[in-house]
């Protein structure tokens, strides 16, 4: 199944939700919630592990920030269906604690998250623990704020990307968490990272450009050093504020919010690994837009052919609106124009914060003919969420 995790309730408090979807067409499967707190407790980031998933995020936080709670990470494991294995929390300072990712590799477990927020000083924890007891085995404390995190499977060494004094900058750590270097970007902000089966990454960024900040996506290789850079520029009409950037076999995806004047568009740009844009679709159809001008995406999720990409809808910038998940599925083609068939699942609007989840839903389909590389199914699933994950 694929996993959607986020929150559920109203403000001040919020409970973890975990939805189980089918991976076809996103309908609902079984639903896991849980309140540990009268405050807002929120889920940031999941993994399937033998066979279980783990879930990490926050309990005990004052959505409001002021006054301040002594916050603390919570560790989840839950079966393929959805049934609580094991429950942890861990509070590294008296002040307000989050983690930020949660990743598997080589049998080990890891998570990355951020320490003290409002403290003085900017820091964060990488924690390696046992996947069976959650247990920590051992820990490193650096500064900045995580931002992304994800290994480098060529080289078994962690990326984590972070803010700093500097700007955006990347640590890079062993799998057994030791230090090895840091890594400044020259970016303003950097949001996400991928690497190729070369062990080269791919990170997406903003940085001062053109007429304001445009999108950057700098090819790094194994050690850091940077091969190539490609700029979005922006135009009087639009900008492009990249979110997410993922490798997808010889291409690269980078998934972005198309920012104009009035409406904001849900983007996906297709580059080749030299960084040259072959092709760029909005996703959705006008129709939708019409209810909906700010039209956003937040993650993606690349499985095998599947592409999978997480935003919300909304009628205002003020209006929190709905989240709204994509699933895109490309099948090899030697024909140079496919069609894409868009099948739409829209579920009830809400409109209370953002990472609430609803399950109601009504089903309309609509087809639409575009050009793309290759043809592309696209089932979309409008749904309250936060991240997502693939078993």
């Amino acid at each position: 199944p694929l996993y959607v995790i986020g929150s559920n309730g109203s403000p001040p408090d919020y409970m973890f939700v975990v939805e189980a979807r089918f991976k076809a067409n996103g309908s609902l499967v079984k639903t896991w919630t849980f309140n540990p707190t009268n405050l807002s407790d929120n889920l940031f980031s999941c993994v399937v592990f033998k066979d279980k998933l783990y879930i990490v995020g926050v309990e005990n936080v004052n959505p409001y920030g002021i006054p301040q709670t002594d916050s603390r990470w919570a560790i989840i494991v839950l079966s393929a269906d959805l049934s609580l294995v094991k429950y942890a929390t861990y509070n590294p300072s008296p002040g307000e604690d989050s983690p930020r990712a949660i990743l598997a590799i080589g049998g080990h477990l890891y998570i990355v998250g951020r320490v003290d927020i409002y403290g003085a000083e900017r820091r964060y924890r990488v924690e390696l623990r046992d996947p069976e007891t959650l247990e920590p085995v051992k820990g490193a404390e650096l500064t900045g704020i995580p931002i992304h995190a994800k290994f480098n499977k060529a080289t078994g060494e962690l990326w984590v990307l972070k803010q700093s004094s500097n700007g955006s900058e990347v640590d890079i750590i062993s799998g057994n968490l030791e230090y090895i270097k840091t890594v400044n970007t020259k970016r303003l902000i950097c949001r996400s990272l991928a690497f190729d089966d070369e062990g080269n990454a791919y990170i997406a960024c903003r940085h001062p450009g053109g007429l304001g900040l445009v999108a950057t996506i700098d090819k790094l290789d194994k050690n850091g050093n940077k091969i190539k850079s490609t700029t979005i520029q922006s135009t009087s009409e639009y900008w492009l504020e990249p979110e997410a950037v993922e490798t997808y076999g010889d291409y690269i995806l980078l998934a972005g919010d198309k920012v104009g004047q009035k409406t904001i568009r849900p983007t996906l740009l297709i580059l080749d690994r030299n960084l040259s844009v072959i092709e760029e679709k909005t996703i959705a159809g006008e129709d939708q837009y019409t209810e909906y001008p700010i039209a956003t995406v937040t993650e993606m999720l690349v499985e095998g052919d599947k592409i999978y990409l997480l935003g919300g809808l909304g009628r205002s910038l003020d209006d929190p609106g709905i989240r709204v998940l994509y699933s895109l599925t490309v099948r090899a083609s030697e024909a140079s124009e496919q069609k894409t068939t868009i099948t739409k699942t829209i579920t009830q609007t809400l409109t209370i914060k953002e990472t609430l989840t609803t399950t109601k839903t009504i089903t309309l389909t609509q087809k639409e003919t575009i050009t793309l590389l290759k043809e592309y199914t696209i089932t979309q699933t409008l749904l309250k969420g936060y991240t997502i994950t693939q078993e």
